[in-house]
């Protein structure tokens, strides 16, 4: 009954959700879908320094990193790219993390495809919190001495990507100033990849606008 009630929960997420979750069901996968929002944060609400400590990790936290998420050849392949990664210490231990990239491209590393990043933005992805601790405002903190690294980096705003099926992130996002600004469908068949903009906010759009 349980799975009956998340395809419905998905259903009303969104019907391409739905379709992805019942695609996902066929064995080796030969069609994959996943819809998602582009979302943009260009001021942090109040511009506090942080209440806990942040800092960027280098390839020396590694061993710290992966009691997080074991994933130790991405983290050193990010670390040798030269992209951050920003971290919440908590007795020495990193509790929470997020990593951002300057490049010009980003390639989806589940799926494989390929987006453009402006020359403008900040780009956030991958982001994990223990769940010993979350719900204490952690990931908001990290967002906000993000903005360091703004400066540092020349760039104006953030950009974030949040698949559809997520409302959690989602409305994290929008709590701490987000605001949805495009919507994108990735497709693959059979291997064959496309990427489409299906769309795009009004330039007039200042409003958080949920969907």
């Amino acid at each position: 009954m349980s799975g009956v009630r998340r395809l419905r929960d998905l259903w009303r997420e969104h019907p391409i959700v739905f379709l992805a979750a019942v695609l996902y069901r066929i064995p080796f996968h030969p069609i994959h879908l996943s819809y998602f929002r582009r979302l943009e944060l260009t001021n942090v609400a109040d511009g506090a320094p942080p209440t806990v400590p942040v800092r960027r990790a280098e390839a020396r936290d590694l061993g710290l990193l992966i009691r997080c998420f074991d994933k130790a050849r991405t983290f050193e392949r990010r670390f040798e790219s030269g992209e951050t990664c920003l971290v919440v210490l908590v007795d020495g231990a990193i509790v929470s993390y997020e990593w951002f990239s300057t490049k010009g491209q980003h390639v989806e590393e589940r799926y494989g495809f390929q987006f453009p990043i402006p020359g403008d933005a900040l780009y956030s992805y991958d982001a994990y919190t223990l769940e010993s601790h979350r719900g204490r405002g952690l990931w908001k903190e990290i967002i906000a001495s993000a903005w360091a690294t703004m400066a540092r980096e020349g760039r104006r705003r953030i950009l974030a990507h949040v698949e559809y099926g997520n409302p959690g992130s989602y409305t994290a996002h929008l709590r701490v100033g987000f605001r949805p600004i495009e919507r994108y469908l990735f497709c693959s068949i059979f291997g064959i990849r496309f990427l489409a903009r299906t769309w795009v906010a009004p330039p007039s759009e200042t409003e958080n606008r949920v969907d």
